[in-house]
This record gives C-alpha cells, structure tokens and sequence, in this order.
C-alpha cells in the first residue's frame, strides 16, 4: 500500500505531500490541475522513463518520492536477497527517483542506490497500474498472453521456460559461430600446421645461434689457427732456443746458485713452476692443433644452419627461444582445433537435450493456458454482464506460433494468445481492435482488471481515467466494481465522473493556484462538504446550483 507520495520540482508541482489510506482513493480536479502530473510521478517510482524536460523551470532537479507499506513474505524476500531491506521496519519500502537536469538520475530504495531494473522488479510486486493508455494497450494483442498466464497462476513455469529458453538460444547462437568459423578454422588449421611442422622439424635449441656464429668464426680462420699454434708451440717448446729450454738452462744455474744462498730457493721454485706451466701450454696447444683438420663440408652446414635459424626468426620470432615458444603455442592452438569437432558434437546434444525439455515445457504451458482460458472466457464474459454488457460473450483465442511446426516455440512458449469478443447476440467473434468501442473497452478492461486482482498480491491499484468513454449507470456500476476492489486492497482513482467519485472511502481535490506568480498544483483531502461541493462541480459545471447539491446529495446517499 502507498502511504505517503512526496513530489519536488516536477512540472508545475514545487512541493506536494499526499497521504493515501486504505481503501478507494479518489482524485478530482479540472482538466489540467495536474492530476496526469501525480500519475507520472507515480509511474515514475515504478520504474517508467525519465525525461529532464519534466523538472520544473528553475530547479536543477525533481524528486519523487513514495512510502509503501507490504505485507507478502515474496516481496520482502526479494529486498532481502538485494541487501536493501530496512532493518529497522521491514514492513515500510521508501522509494526515491530524482530526475537531474545533468542528466544524472539515480534511483534509492531505502537509502540504497539501486537500479531502474531492481526498482521494477521491487514495485511491480507492489502496485498495478492502469493508465489512459491501458484500453489502447488492450488492442494489443501481444499484451494478452501476460493476463493470461497471471490468471492461470503460471507465471513462474513461464519465467522458467524463459530461462531454459534463453540457454537454448545463446547455446544455438554459439553452435551457428562455430559452424561459421568451421571453413576459416580449416584453412588456419593449415596454415598453423605448415608453421608447426616447419618449426619442429628444426630441431632448435636454446643459444644454438650463439654456439654457430662462434664456430662459423672458428671455422673461417681455421688456417690461421693451425699456423699460428704450430708457431706458438715452436716458440715455445718445439725449437731450438725455445722458451721451455732457455727456462731450464736458467733454472739450472739458479739451482747452482741457490747452494750458495738458501733465499733463491722460492725463485727457484717459482721458475720450476713457470717451466712447466710452459712445457704444459705446449702440449695442450699442440693437442689443439692436431683437432685443426676439417671436413670441408662442415664450414657449409654451420652456414647452412644459420641460415635456416635467421629464416625462421624472420617468421617467428627475435630468437630461438621465441621460436620454441611460438612452436609451443601453435601446438596449443592447433589441439584446441582438434577439440572443435568435440565441441560442435558436445553442443548439438545439449541443444538436443533442451530441445526435448523446452518441447515438454511449452506443452505443459499450453495445457495450463487452454484449461485456464475457458474459466477466465466466463469470469470476464459474467463480469461484462455486471457492467451493463449482457449480451457480450469473451473468448480466448489460443493458437500455434507456427500453425505448420506446433514445436516452434518463443521465450513465452509456442502459443500465441488473443482476446475476442462478441458484443452484439447473433454475431461472430472478433478481435477487440475490430468489434469494440471506447466504453466497451473501458469496461472490458475493468472487467479483466476485476479478475486479474483476485490472482495478483499487489496490494495497490491504480486507475486513471478507467472510465472513459462510459456514463450514467455504467459509470455507476463501474464505481462499484472500484468500490468492491477496494474492499480488498489499495485503490487509487482518477476520475472526471461524479459517480465514480461518490463512492471514494478519500476524496482528494487537484487545483492549481498562483503564488508569487507562478502557478502550483495543490492536493487537499476533502471534507464531507466539501466533497458535496465537488461532486456537484463535477455534475453541474462552472456554476454549482442547488439542483446540482440536490443531485451530488443523493448520489453520496445511494454510493452508502
């Protein structure tokens, strides 16, 4: 139930407080008081669009604000599971839109900043709303399948077929890319093949370019090297006067020398030690030497090599670890090809799978729907009688999505839902768009709110202008129905008919007036004269005459 609406800056609305009760709230006033203003702002905390052209001139921003009272665990549970229950009063939901010229909205429920998707969800379960616009809306016959499956009880099997739906068409959509990429997987599927088989049968290792480069060095100056450690070691030990023999000639006069001194024995010592370190060179370059001798085809495949090195690091990488790596993910890459045509398999069988379930789903919904529309044909066609409508019969036309493919389903089922009616005896049945006026809607709409209520737990109803298009005695029947609704939950009406007025539990007048030169929208609950006063407004026009008090008076009597 909506206990308290707060309206800030909307339109011609500076500052507006209006307490709702229990039971049917009526809203009056001339045209253009600012009564569709208050169901904006109503619309808006149910999650409808924000404009910034509804702020009012001169205000950054407007604010809409309401405080709702809930009883139904459903609701409370879900402000639970979204963290933004009171924890205080988890009976009370404070709702807040504020509209910014900067066009930066924001949406609280209780003081929590939420989004306009959690606010929908939050409200709808709150209140229903049925707008001029509803009986329009009614022609549509896309709307008629969402009354009836709230009458047959079956939204939650609806809003589970949507969810397996959903996975089908995501899973369906993700089988046509793979099936897509199918070709272009083939022919890349080639072309990393060549660069893995290319790679591999290379046989790189790591720093194997730095080891050729040093042998292709070696390699190109091998006779240098032969001559110049043949010179080496002659020099050294293999000639006449070489190092090795002029060092022992030295070592042996020291050694003569030393008997005389006993301090030259460390320098002797050392020149042993340099004599052999000498004579060891010798040896290691001559055993050097002899490994000279080369086939001269080696020079050739170091060259070779290199080249097939600096051909696949054009390709592949800096270096012949890059290379490795890239082999590595091209090996990655072409195993995760050869798990595609698992993939594709493993798909078609879940698809296969959900096409079954959704199949079995979409005929149970079916079979809800076709048992729930013959009850819901005679509520709606007794309903119409109540309404001045006795000779209206209602029918619910249920057909295939695809007459030719009963299997072809939607995220709502396969079944495609139309209201028809028949509005004079003897004819045939035809859809509303075709067969029924603006009063007829009015009250075929009424009829169907009349019934939906009894399945739905929201615990407000709001009607704007419901009446349209009807007077008199239909008018007054359809206050009653009001009336009756109001016996079980919140109902808020706006109204230009004085019958439907008289029956208001609240009657509260819309006016505009000028303050400070500019012109404001107030609200005031009416006392018992007062709303005698404005029934007889209501009944009479500009010039309230007794007739019309006389008039107003016996219609307040007779609505009790």
């Amino acid at each position: 139930m909506i206990s308290l609406l707060r309206i800030c800056d909307l339109a011609i609305i500076d500052e507006l407080e209006i307490e709702l009760h229990p039971g049917l709230n009526i809203l009056t006033g001339e045209t253009g008081a600012g009564k569709s203003i208050i169901v904006g702002a109503l619309d808006l905390l149910l999650g409808a669009r924000a404009s910034n052209d509804v702020i009012r001139t001169g205000a950054e921003s407007a604010t809409v604000e309401g405080v709702f009272s809930i009883r139904h665990l459903e609701t409370l549970a879900i402000l639970q599971d979204q963290a933004i229950a009171d924890p205080d009063d988890v009976s009370t939901v404070v709702v807040r839109r504020v509209i910014a010229r900067n066009g930066k909205n924001r949406i609280f429920i209780n003081g929590n900043l939420v989004t306009a998707t959690t606010l929908r969800d939050v409200t709808s379960r709150l209140v229903d709303m049925s707008s001029q616009h509803a009986q329009y809306a009614l022609l549509d016959s896309s709307t008629h399948l969402d009354m009836v499956d709230r009458f047959g009880g079956c939204w939650g099997d609806r809003e589970a077929f949507g969810g397996y739906f959903a996975t089908y068409r995501r899973l369906q959509d993700e089988l046509a890319a793979l099936h897509k990429a199918e070709q272009q997987r083939a022919e890349r599927e080639d072309f990393l093949r060549f660069q893995h088989d290319e790679i591999i049968a290379a046989k790189l290792k790591t720093g194997e370019e730095e080891e050729l480069e040093a042998d292709l060095v070696k390699l190109r100056n091998l006779e240098r090297l032969r001559s110049g450690t043949s010179a080496v070691v002659g020099a050294l030990d293999a000639e006449r006067q070489s190092a090795v023999e002029r060092l022992a000639f030295a070592e042996h006069r020291l050694r003569d020398l030393a008997a005389f001194d006993e301090s030259l024995l460390p320098l002797l010592s050392r020149l042993e030690s340099a004599r052999i370190d000498i004579s060891d060179i010798a040896f290691e370059l001559s055993k050097y030497n002899a490994t000279l001798d080369m086939d001269p085809r080696q020079l050739d495949t170091a060259e070779e090599r290199l080249a097939l090195i600096r051909k696949l690091k054009r390709k592949y990488g800096a270096t012949v670890a890059e290379i490795i790596e890239k082999g590595r993910s091209i090996a990655d890459e072409l195993e995760r090809f050869g798990t595609a045509e698992t993939k594709i398999a493993s798909l078609e069988k879940e698809i296969g799978v959900l096409y079954h379930e959704l199949t079995q789903r979409a005929s149970q919904l079916s079979s809800i729907r076709r048992q729930c529309s013959d009850r819901l044909d005679a509520a709606v066609t007794a309903e119409l009688s109540s309404l001045a409508m006795q000779r209206c019969a209602f029918q619910t036309e249920i057909s295939s999505l695809d007459p030719k493919h009963r299997a072809t389903f939607g995220p709502t089922g396969h079944d495609r839902v139309e209201f028809l009616v028949r509005t004079n005896l003897g004819e045939g049945f035809l859809p509303l768009a075709k067969s029924a006026s603006g009063g007829e809607l009015s009250r075929i709409l009424l009829a169907l709110k009349a019934i939906l209520l009894v399945a739905d737990p929201v615990e407000t109803s709001i009607f704007d202008e419901v009446d349209t298009g009807v007077s008199g005695a239909v008018a007054e029947m359809i206050a009653r129905k009001l009336k009756l609704a109001a016996g079980q939950r919140q109902v808020l009406c706006i109204t230009h008919l004085p019958q439907v007025a008289a029956f208001a539990d609240h009657h509260l007048k819309v006016q505009k007036a000028v303050i400070d030169e500019r012109t404001v929208t107030r609200v005031s609950i009416l006392t018992p004269d007062e709303r005698l006063e404005e029934i007889a407004r209501m009944l009479g026009g500009l010039t309230v005459t007794d007739k019309a008090r006389d008039h107003a008076r016996e219609m307040l009597k007779n609505a009790g």
